[in-house]
């Protein structure tokens, strides 16, 4: 039973020492840690000398004695394919691998890949990762057929000895539908053996707040890391060009990076670090249990980067301290996107409150059309058994009435009614994190169609069905 004082000690700095998962008994003391971000070398790199461009940065990350420091490998691009995460940190960490996290991307790939890495895993002495269903590239490749988070979670709970394995979640969502949405996805993955979330990367933080709100509302007491970037003028550009996937930025924000890009090098630097100073400020007096810093690839910014943060710890003893530099820092700046401005609580960022003084915002979420009512309703009566026949029978009416994409194992049961494969990502268990504030996939094209998740959460609400949504984890074809 985690208690108030539990709760509260999140926002604490713990100095306890190590033994076993260092990295999991970190998150269960609530010691406040720091991951840097490692992007695993493309695979036609040379291993050796990517190993020793990187040594620096793991011999800092092994020094630091005053906080929890680690590294976490994130996996490949899908237009930059990689070494394999946890050879690649086999090559690179000798000693301590308990300390590390590994994401593991489900893109393309199968059960026996995703059962190889787990062993992999363990046989080396790695104990903890991080599940995504991975980005497929936009349009993603033909006959696309992804490993979803929740299925390499199940998988992994499985397992004789199952890995301390996490799930990530992207908070930065104004829409009430689309908020229900990825609730649910991410309660599905709690469900299958999340034990922490990795929070994409953002810049509002009362979306953090939101979030850490909402798990306690739900009775979730599961450890929260807040994923920041270090910008450079490269992820700077990315910003203000709107490339950062399923996360939407301000006019008032990017108007405010394209002034400092006009800034001298040194002068540009410094708005970055303080940037980074607050938002990590953020995190710890939020309540998260640690942050993963990305956009860092030399072990001198490394070291600069514990520093920063140690001083701003220093310097902001309280939660009022930090709410008044960063209202400082972002004077005139409103952190949330126009006009989509939804949040789940009316007192965010007030104060450093619990979730016991939280204010619920009441919200009506739209209902199903007459004609997805109807089609539900005929659906669920011509096909309610589909999943235990042979998926070409009534195929035609399927088609027709659920539009059905003719899969190998029928799921229309288990989805609203809605065939999975109208998805263009081939996603059965829920929202991804890259679906636009207007509720439109990032990946139909010209259609610009609404995502279909969205249809079956506001199916899901009408019927009150929240177990389909969040318990039962529906496998690929």
């Amino acid at each position: 039973m985690i208690t108030d004082e539990k709760k509260a000690i999140q926002m604490k700095m713990n100095f306890s020492g190590f033994s076993g998962n260092q990295f999991k008994e970190n998150l269960d003391n609530a010691s406040f840690s720091l991951f840097f971000e490692i992007r695993v070398p493309a695979y036609d790199a040379d291993l050796t000398s990517s190993v020793d461009r990187l040594r620096p940065f793991e011999e800092f990350a092994s020094s630091v004695t005053d906080f929890p420091c680690a590294l976490a490998f994130t996996d490949d691009h899908p237009e930059r394919p990689s070494f394999d995460p946890c050879s690649f940190a086999s090559a690179l960490c000798s000693s301590s691998r308990d300390r590390h996290l590994l994401y593991l991307s489900g893109r393309n790939r199968r059960r026996d890949y995703i059962s190889g890495f787990l062993e992999h895993c363990s046989v080396e002495g790695f104990r903890n990762i991080a599940a995504v269903t991975g980005l497929p590239g936009n349009p993603p490749p033909q006959n696309y057929v992804p490993m979803e988070s929740p299925e390499i979670l199940k998988i992994n709970r499985e397992r004789k000895v199952p890995l301390f394995a996490g799930c990530t979640v992207n908070p930065f969502k104004y829409e009430p539908l689309t908020i229900h949405a990825t609730r649910s996805k991410l309660i599905k993955k709690l469900n299958a053996g999340a034990g922490f979330i990795v929070a994409q990367f953002g810049m509002d933080p009362a979306k953090i707040q939101e979030l850490l709100w909402e798990l306690f509302r739900c009775g979730r007491f599961v450890p929260v890391i807040s994923r920041m970037i270090f910008l450079n003028p490269e992820s700077a550009e990315n910003i203000c060009m709107d490339r950062i996937p399923g996360i939407r930025f301000t006019r008032d924000f990017i108007a405010g990076i394209r002034k400092e890009m006009r800034f001298s090098a040194k002068q540009f630097e410094a708005a970055q670090w303080r940037r980074l100073q607050l938002h990590a400020a953020a995190a710890r007096f939020l309540g998260c249990s640690g942050i993963q810093i990305g956009g860092i690839t030399d072990a001198s910014y490394a070291e600069k980067a514990a520093g920063k943060i140690r001083d701003v710890f220093r310097e902001l003893r309280c939660y009022q301290d930090w709410l008044e530099a960063f209202q400082d820092y972002y004077a005139h700046i409103s952190m949330t996107p126009y006009p989509e401005q939804y949040y789940l609580f009316d007192n965010l960022l007030t104060k450093a409150e619990m979730f016991e003084e939280a204010k619920v915002h009441k919200e009506d979420f739209p209902l199903p059309t007459s004609s997805e009512f109807f089609r539900y309703n005929l659906s669920h009566f011509l096909f309610s058994g589909a999943d235990k026949v042979s998926a070409r029978e009534r195929r035609l009416s399927k088609k027709l009435i659920a539009g059905c994409r003719s899969c190998r194992k029928c799921r229309l049961p288990s989805c609203m009614y809605v065939c999975p494969k109208r998805c263009p990502m081939d996603l059965a268990n829920g929202i991804c994190g890259e679906v636009n504030q207007n509720g439109i996939c990032p990946y139909s094209g010209e259609k610009r169609s609404e995502c279909i998740h969205l249809l079956r959460t506001r199916l899901a609400i009408y019927n009150m069905d929240f177990h389909t949504q969040e318990k039962v984890i529906i496998e690929q074809e």
